[in-house]
């Protein structure tokens, strides 16, 4: 339920579904998030709701995507800041190098389809 919420941008919703305790960092059969669906979506007001509520970041899906690859694949200049931002400010560990399944970091995704804001976000974040 939460997931279908994140997705579609019902941010409403997910505040209700997250007073009654859902897990905001369960995984579906892809093992995506909620904060990744919100992500891929861009629903701002949702990814801030879950990580208020304790979103974690540092999740891989089945493609060993983390919100980071897929902030930069979905072209999302403001997530990606603020996702990073996020977990400074909560000192949540995240690997901002970390490599998906094809090998590639979320740099390395941004320079590949030439996300310009994206590569110059990761690198003022200590990406190389």
């Amino acid at each position: 339920a939460l997931h279908i919420a994140a997705q579609r941008g019902h941010d409403r919703i997910v505040r209700v579904l997250l007073q009654q305790n859902m897990d905001c960092n369960e995984k579906d059969s892809d093992g995506r998030t909620p904060l990744m669906y919100a992500v891929i979506e861009n629903h701002e007001a949702v990814v801030s709701a879950l990580i208020f509520h304790g979103a974690r970041s540092n999740v891989f899906d089945n493609s060993q995507r983390s919100v980071l690859h897929l902030a930069v694949l979905y072209r999302r200049e403001n997530l990606l800041r603020d996702l990073l931002e996020a977990c400074t400010g909560r000192r949540q560990e995240l690997d901002i190098d970390a490599y998906d399944a094809s090998g590639k970091t979320p740099l390395h995704l941004a320079i590949e389809e030439g996300f310009e804001s994206g590569v110059i976000i990761l690198l003022r974040n200590g990406a190389n």
